[in-house]
């Protein structure tokens, strides 16, 4: 399996749901979290768990450049001033209650442009 395919569903969540027009569809990168989560099913929700743990593990010398690398045009973690892992323990609690995302709505606009 390829480095992109063992990440697809973070690519997916950042590309897919975080993307620089995502106000269209989510008020907040919380709020588009939860929609993720409401709308994928509980293999793809693992998928997604399991992409962020390899991705700790993989880059953990250097998260935030590896983020950058892959996602600044899209979204970063300190848009809601949290690091990569803070940014990932906040994407588990709305997988696991969708409904969650309001607990992180403080500070959680979007600021893409």
């Amino acid at each position: 399996m390829s480095e992109a395919d063992d990440l697809f569903e973070l690519d997916q969540l950042i590309r897919a749901y975080l993307h620089q027009d995502m106000e269209l569809e989510a008020a907040s990168v919380p709020e588009a979290i939860g929609r993720y989560a409401r709308l994928n099913d509980e293999r793809t929700k693992a998928s997604l768990a399991a992409a962020m743990d390899l991705f700790l593990h993989r880059f953990h010398n250097d998260l935030h450049a590896e983020f950058a690398r892959r996602y600044r045009y899209d979204f970063m973690p300190d848009e809601l001033g949290l690091d990569v892992p803070g940014f990932f323990q906040m994407v588990r609690a709305i997988l696991a209650d969708p409904a969650a995302y309001r607990r992180y709505e403080t500070g959680g606009r979007a600021a893409h442009g």
